[in-house]
C-alpha cells in the first residue's frame, strides 16, 4: 500500500535534520549559560550530589534508572564540556555533516543532562525533544527511510497533537469544557508576552471561539495526518498556524519550534519547490541488512510503544503502565497533555533578603513578574529555567521543594552562579542576614490603570510562602 511514497518526502526528512538541529542549538546554548546556577557544584540542585543519592538507592541499576554519560564525570567542567559538545554537533548537523552521528551524540548529551535535570529539565519539550531526536536518529540510518519508520513520524506528530487536546477534555476541568479556558489562560501562564496583555482584554466571546478552534485543531485536525498528501500539508499549516498564536502570546522557550519542525515530514517534496530531483540522491547510511532489520526492529517496538501510549490516554491499564515506564527513563515514547487542567488565578512566591529582619527588599528575576511595572517581554526561544519552576512553586502555596530550600540556602551565601540568573542582586557587597519568602495573587492591570500608570501587573499580598530563615 505504501511501497515507494516515501521518494515524495526525501527532501523533506533532509530539511527536518536541519532543523531538528536547529532546536538541538536552541537548547543547548539555552542550557549553557544556565547550567553552573543550576547543577554545578555550589548551584541548586547540583549535579554530584543527585548522582550519589541515585547511586545508594539504586546500585548497580543506577545505570538504568538515571542513563546519563555523567556517572564518567559530574564536575563543572563535565557539564559544561557536554553543553558546548552538544552546541558544536547541533551546528555539525545543520550544515549537513556528519548526520547519523551528530543526532546520536546529541540524543545522548541531551539525555544525560536531562536524566540529572531534576525539576528543572523535566517540561513536556524536554521530552519531546529526546523522543523526536532519538526517532529523527533511527531514520537518518535507514535513508531513504522506509514507509514503516515514516508511518511512525507521522503517529507521534498524531498522538503528541492528539493527547494536547483530547486530554484537556479528559481531565473534567471546568474550564475547558464550558469553553472559557482561554479567558484565563493569557494571565495565569508562566510567561506571558506584551501581546497577552491586550488578548486577554478581548470579549468573552472571542475567547470562547479561541478555546473552541484549539479544541478542534488539536483534537480534530490530526486526523488529516492519516489521509491524502493535500489532507497532510492542510493539517501541517493549520497546526503550524496554532503553535505561531501560541509563540505570540506566551513564551516557551523552543516548545512552539519544535512542534513546528516535526510538521515537516507531513509535507511532500513537491511542496519544497519542486525540489525533489535535488535530493534523490539520499542512500542509506547503514548498508548492513543485518543492521537494517535491527533498525527495523527497534522502530517496531517504538511502533507497539507509541500504540500503547496512545491505549493508555483512554485505559489506565496497571501492565500498560508499568511496561511503558521500563523504558521511562530514556524518553523513547513519552506522554503528552499540556495545560490540561487550567489555572484560572495567578500566584507568585516572590523572595526577599534583610539585614536586620525588618527591613525587606525583593530580589527581581529577568523574567516572572515581581514588581508591578515589570514590564511583559519575549524570550523565545530562551527558557529560563527557574522562572519556570518558580511558577509551578506558586500553585502548590504550601510544601517547600529541596531545590526552592537550596536557592534560599544560595542567596543566603552569595553564590554568584546562582545570582547570575536573576536579574537584581539587592544585596551587592554582602548577602542578606535574613531571607523569606512571601506569596501573592496577580492580576493584569486594568486598560484605565496602565494608561495612568504604565504598569503591566497588580500584585495582593497573601502572607508568608516560606518563614525568615537564616544560616544558623
Amino acid at each position: 500500500m505504501f511501497h515507494g511514497f516515501t521518494s515524495d518526502f526525501l527532501f523533506s526528512q533532509w530539511l527536518f535534520f536541519r532543523f531538528l538541529g536547529l532546536v538541538y542549538l536552541l537548547a543547548f546554548s539555552s542550557l549553557l549559560v544556565q547550567i553552573k546556577g543550576l547543577y554545578s557544584s555550589k548551584g541548586i540542585l547540583p549535579a554530584g550530589e543527585y548522582l550519589e543519592r541515585v547511586r545508594r538507592r539504586y546500585g548497580i541499576r543506577r545505570f538504568f534508572r538515571c542513563p546519563t554519560l555523567f556517572w564518567i564525570n559530574s564536575s563543572d567542567h563535565a557539564l559544561i564540556g557536554a553543553g558546548i559538545i552538544g552546541i558544536v554537533f547541533s551546528l555539525l548537523l545543520v550544515t549537513d555533516h556528519l548526520t547519523s552521528v551528530s543526532l546520536l551524540v546529541l540524543w545522548m548529551c541531551y539525555l544525560s543532562f536531562v536524566s540529572i535535570g531534576q525539576d528543572f529539565l523535566m517540561f513536556q519539550w524536554d521530552a519531546l525533544l529526546l523522543e523526536i531526536g532519538f526517532l529523527g536518529f533511527l531514520i537518518s540510518l535507514d535513508t531513504p527511510s522506509s514507509s514503516f519508520s515514516l508511518l511512525l513520524l507521522w503517529f507521534v506528530n498524531f498522538r503528541f497533537m492528539f493527547s494536547s487536546g483530547i486530554r484537556k477534555l479528559l481531565s473534567g476541568d471546568r474550564t475547558w469544557r464550558n469553553l472559557s479556558a482561554l479567558k484565563y489562560h493569557y494571565e495565569t501562564q508562566p510567561l506571558p508576552t506584551p501581546l497577552a496583555w491586550y488578548v486577554h482584554k478581548m470579549p468573552v466571546a472571542f475567547h470562547r471561539i479561541c478555546t473552541f478552534l484549539v479544541l478542534f485543531i488539536e483534537i480534530v485536525v490530526p486526523f488529516l495526518i492519516f489521509g491524502s498528501n493535500t489532507m497532510r500539508v492542510v493539517a501541517a499549516l493549520i497546526l503550524a498556524f496554532l503553535q505561531v498564536a501560541i509563540v505570540l502570546t506566551g513564551n516557551y522557550g523552543f516548545f512552539n519550534i519544535l512542534s513546528i519542525v516535526i510538521l515537516i515530514p507531513l509535507v511532500p517534496d513537491g511542496i519544497w519547490f519542486r525540489l525533489t530531483d535535488s535530493v534523490n540522491t539520499f542512500h542509506s547510511a547503514i548498508h548492513s541488512r543485518a543492521i537494517q532489520h535491527i533498525i527495523h526492529f527497534v522502530t517496531g517496538v517504538l511502533f507497539v510503544l507509541n500504540l500503547l501510549q496512545f491505549i493508555a490516554i483512554f485505559l489506565k491499564s496497571k501492565g500498560v503502565l508499568r511496561l511503558l515506564s521500563i523504558f521511562s527513563p530514556f524518553f523513547l515514547v513519552n506522554s503528552y497533555g499540556l495545560f490540561t487542567v487550567m489555572t484560572t488565578l495567578r500566584y507568585e512566591v516572590n523572595i526577599e533578603g534583610s539585614d536586620d529582619g525588618v527591613n525587606w527588599r525583593e530580589y527581581e528575576f529577568k523574567w516572572k513578574p515581581v514588581k508591578e511595572n515589570n514590564p511583559l517581554k519575549w524570550n523565545i526561544p530562551h527558557q529560563p529555567r527557574l522562572d519556570w519552576q518558580m511558577w509551578f512553586l506558586a500553585l502548590r502555596q504550601h510544601g517547600i521543594d529541596l531545590w526552592f530550600v537550596n536557592l534560599l540556602l544560595r542567596l543566603l551565601e552569595g553564590e554568584g552562579s546562582v545570582l547570575s540568573l536573576l536579574k537584581t542582586n539587592p544585596f551587592p557587597e554582602n548577602p542578606p542576614r535574613y531571607i523569606r519568602a512571601v506569596l501573592y495573587e496577580y492580576r493584569f492591570t486594568s486598560t484605565e490603570k496602565r494608561r495612568k500608570t504604565g504598569c503591566w501587573w497588580e500584585r495582593k499580598p497573601l502572607g508568608l510562602f516560606c518563614p525568615v530563615i537564616n544560616l544558623k
